[in-house]
């Protein structure tokens, strides 16, 4: 497994999560995550992973009419405002924080076939579930969008 092991579990939590509902970006920068407190490498991982669940399939942007209205024409354009954006800089209501807590991330038809496929509602929450990571790192490298230790989206430090 390319993924360290902190991180899958981190991951395999919140793609089981995003098939329950509907999540907004910040979901991703909260969490038990204890190997990732660095908020600049938090906000790192939330970028790229959700930017690699966009690309490989497993999740989409629920509120397609809310993107429109931002002037944001696709998955892409949100990731990248998320790169420019500090999560852990901004005050509600803001331009920075709408484009962290006013999308919904929800999983697709793949993302919810893989999760049942593992059972992962049944796994205990500490325990990764090495097929499932080996699929979702399969699925992401036949996307472009492998794991990999350099950023696929830099995000904007000040």
């Amino acid at each position: 497994m390319k993924i360290p092991e902190q991180i899958a579990l981190w991951l395999q939590f919140n793609i089981y999560l995003i098939t329950l509902d509907g999540y907004p970006p910040i979901s991703f920068i909260s969490g038990d995550n204890k190997t990732i407190m660095e908020p600049d490498v938090r906000w790192q991982l939330a970028v790229d992973t959700i930017d690699r669940c966009l690309v490989a399939g497993l999740m989409d942007v629920w509120n397609e009419g809310w993107m429109r209205e931002n002037g944001l024409e696709n998955s892409l354009a949100l990731v990248n405002a998320l790169a420019q954006h500090n999560p852990f800089d901004f005050e509600v209501p803001s331009d920075s924080a709408i484009y962290w807590i006013e999308p919904l991330l929800c999983s697709t038809d793949l993302c919810k076939y893989l999760v049942n496929k593992y059972e992962l509602q049944k796994i205990e929450g500490h325990t990764i579930c090495y097929p499932f990571m080996a699929e979702i790192e399969k699925v992401f490298e036949e996307n472009a969008v492998g794991w990999r230790n350099a950023p696929l989206i830099d995000i904007r430090k000040d």
